[in-house]
């Protein structure tokens, strides 16, 4: 800017110095050889109404955004069980039970999709009823969603709404571990026996989300129906589940939903056919420092 200012002043005063100059080089007169005053520049300024000067546009805008971030947490509980005199393996390895070693990844592209996919390495690897168990490392998540509006398409392992407890994080539940009804009877507690829900599946679901307090949404999802760690269905048949939710304040919730799916259990050749009927319903209401739960399944 400096630059730019010296070069106008040196062409408005160079005229007038080269018309006080003799042509014969003498010397000139004292009103001659007064240095001409400097020109003086008026800015315009533009015109009320004239529009703005818009920024160059920017090449990047309108295009979709990916967006990638990590997730992860670690619960660790100390566990002390009655032993029971008459079975062996009941409250026989009381200490330190690690809930969740889980870590994750979450990408969003814009609003119109996004994927989840995450592992944990607390998972419990033992033969039933026995009180010897080791940790592995297994699949929690494994799914994407497409936006087609309101609605979004889900594909992939994951949970349904069939069970309530499944609907609020681990990392947000006020008790330290699920009701014996979602999570079952674990061995060295008791007698082994898995819980009500059918926990994560392969599938696909279409599910409207209600997004702020006071909103209905609704699942609909067709799953394997199999074992949460099956790597396919255990039959021809698919199970198909149906879930309403109503949105409260303070992330409260209602919510009911059936399940129907029709499995095949046991080995060949003593393979059994049974049909599982599930119906479930459960509420939250946050009010403060006071929450309010409960549900059947």
């Amino acid at each position: 800017m400096i630059g730019s200012r010296l070069c106008v002043l040196a062409l408005l005063v160079s005229p007038a110095i080269a018309e006080a100059q003799p042509e014969d080089g003498g010397a000139t007169s004292d009103s001659a050889a007064a240095p001409a005053e400097p020109a003086k520049v008026t800015a315009v300024e533009p015109p009320a109404d004239a529009a703005p000067k818009l920024p160059p546009p920017d090449p990047a805008k309108g295009k979709p955004v990916f967006e990638l971030g990590l997730y992860g947490f670690m619960r660790l509980q100390y566990i002390v069980v009655q032993n029971d005199p008459n079975v062996a393996f009941v409250g026989r390895d009381d200490g330190f039970e690690l809930q969740n070693a889980r870590v994750g990844v979450h990408g969003k592209l814009s609003d119109r999709a996004s994927f989840t996919f995450s592992i944990d390495g607390a998972v419990d690897e033992r033969a039933q009823n026995t009180p010897q168990g080791k940790l592995r490392l297994g699949m929690r998540d494994a799914f994407a969603d497409v936006s087609l509006g309101t609605v979004f398409v889900r594909g992939g392992y994951f949970q349904t709404w069939v069970d309530p407890q499944g609907l609020v994080p681990d990392i947000e539940r006020e008790f330290v571990d699920k009701p014996l009804e979602s999570r079952g009877m674990r061995s060295t507690e008791g007698w082994y026996t898995p819980g009500l829900p059918p926990g994560r599946s392969l599938g696909a679901a279409v599910r409207l989300e209600p997004k702020t307090a006071n909103r209905l949404g609704f699942e609909i999802a067709v799953q394997n129906g199999a074992d949460e760690f099956a790597s396919n269905n255990d039959n021809d048949k698919p199970a198909l589940s149906v879930a309403a939710m109503l949105s409260l304040p303070n992330n409260g919730f209602v919510v009911a939903a059936g399940r129907w799916n029709p499995r095949t259990v046991g080995d060949l050749p003593f393979r059994q056919d049974e049909t599982d009927l599930q119906g479930s319903v459960g509420a939250q209401l946050n009010t403060g420092a006071i929450s309010l739960g409960g549900g059947a399944i």
